[in-house]
């Protein structure tokens, strides 16, 4: 996955009222040339993911904030039609790929699981 953070404070409305206007138009040019979309990173995202040209990898449940995900798990690959809002700001996003996940046998995650709790 992929993405433009077009950030703004989440207590200010006008602010996040222009970020909003400046992500539709973002959009429309993604929309109409895919290929400027490591241009527009480079150019406005707030997100360190910008140096590696918007690549999140691949996320997982629970590794970004609720109302990311609630958006991006339901989209299909390819630009999503709309910005996504989070507290964060706007996001412009591209799925590259989709993984369905597994669930794996208790005994080849057992000693993993202990660790994590131990560390909690």
């Amino acid at each position: 996955m992929r993405h433009i953070l077009l950030a703004a404070a989440p207590d200010n409305v006008s602010e996040r009222m222009q970020i909003k206007d400046i992500a539709d138009e973002m959009l429309q040019t993604l929309k109409n040339s895919p290929a400027s979309f490591n241009e527009l990173v480079v150019s406005h995202s707030a997100c360190p993911s910008k140096a590696m040209k918007g690549n999140l990898g691949q996320v997982s449940q629970g590794q970004t904030v609720p109302e990311f995900e609630r958006h991006l798990f339901k989209a299909e690959v390819g630009l999503i039609d709309y910005p996504i809002e989070s507290r964060y700001g706007f996001h412009l996003v591209f799925v590259e790929r989709e993984v369905e996940g597994a669930q794996l046998p208790f005994d080849y995650v057992k000693d993993k699981v202990t660790e994590y709790v131990n560390e909690k």
